[in-house]
């Protein structure tokens, strides 16, 4: 009877470990799938965020649409543009916090890093230390300058995270826009001068070398199109060329690995990450042409 309680408790033993075992598989598994998941997926779970934008934020975004816009936009085009613009900003900002690569934003922490930052550079002007940029910013210009910095960054950001996903994807981009990768390896071209019509091929390293010889037709044999003309007048007298054909360098996606990601990243990416937070994080509204609207009051 004893014999048979330790082999229980062995066998019990044995299944307690495997569960442990199992257990721990499994968490492991999960804990590396978390780590693969792709950024997409990191991006979707930010979400619940709201900020209000009021009458003062909204007429500053304004500004930016109709510097933007030189073609003549009806009031509820405007309006559309604005709010559109105004989730797109808190979104990116927004994204950039969640992923620690800026504070939280707000049109009023905005005015106070201003602030800030010209009390810093009138101080360093006063001392005669090194300026770079404006002496003093606007707020327009210290937006735009937060802006672009912000924007920047996340593509760093981006570029130093690369996983499967983002290399998949931009196998993908780069077949769909192969003519944006390919290096002109070789140009044919027909040069006539003075009635003697004469045919030549280039190389990439002769291409380069005309860029100092001959920068007119360097442009134009690097940009470009078969059966393009160009004219000028060469030492010789008139001089036309003709491209006949332009040979790409076509050695596939690793060649051009890094152009591709990068690519991908600005062109498809970036996009697509501020509109998923966009989506998910919508600005409230707290507009006093739409309250006077809604209560019925004359705007």
């Amino acid at each position: 009877m004893k014999y048979k309680t330790v082999k229980y408790r062995k066998g019990f033993s044995i299944l307690l470990f495997l569960c442990v075992g199992l257990y721990l598989l499994t968490g492991c598994a999960k804990k590396e799938e978390k780590t693969k998941e792709n950024i997409l997926g990191t991006v979707k779970e930010f979400t619940g965020y709201q900020r209000e934008i009021g009458q003062e934020e909204y007429e500053f975004y304004t500004y930016f649409i109709e510097r933007e816009n030189t073609e003549q936009l009806t009031a509820e085009e405007m309006e559309k543009k604005v709010r559109d613009y105004a989730n797109e900003v808190n979104a990116l900002f927004h994204l950039a916090n969640k992923l620690q690569l800026c504070e939280p934003y707000s049109y009023e922490t905005l005015k106070m890093r201003m602030e800030q930052e010209n009390e810093v550079r009138k101080v360093k002007k006063e001392k005669g230390e090194a300026l770079y940029g404006l002496e003093q910013f606007t707020l327009k210009q210290f937006f735009q300058y937060r802006k672009d910095t912000v924007e920047a960054a996340l593509r760093s950001y981006l570029e130093g995270h690369i996983d499967e996903y983002i290399i998949q994807q931009a196998k993908i981009y780069y077949e769909e826009n192969k003519e944006k990768f390919h290096i002109r390896e070789t140009v044919i071209y027909e040069e006539s001068v003075q009635g003697t019509t004469e045919t030549v091929t280039v190389d990439r390293n002769q291409l380069n070398f005309l860029a100092d010889a001959d920068p007119g037709l360097a442009d134009f044999l690097a940009s470009g199109e078969e059966q393009e003309c160009y004219e000028d007048v060469h030492l010789e007298g008139n001089r036309k060329v003709v491209i006949k054909e332009i040979i790409y360098n076509k050695e596939g996606f690793e060649s051009n690995r890094e152009a591709a990601i990068s690519a991908y990243i600005q062109q498809e990416l970036f996009p697509e990450l501020i509109s998923i937070v966009a989506k998910n994080n919508p600005v409230q509204f707290g507009l006093d042409f739409m309250e006077k609207s809604v209560s019925g009051e004359p705007e």
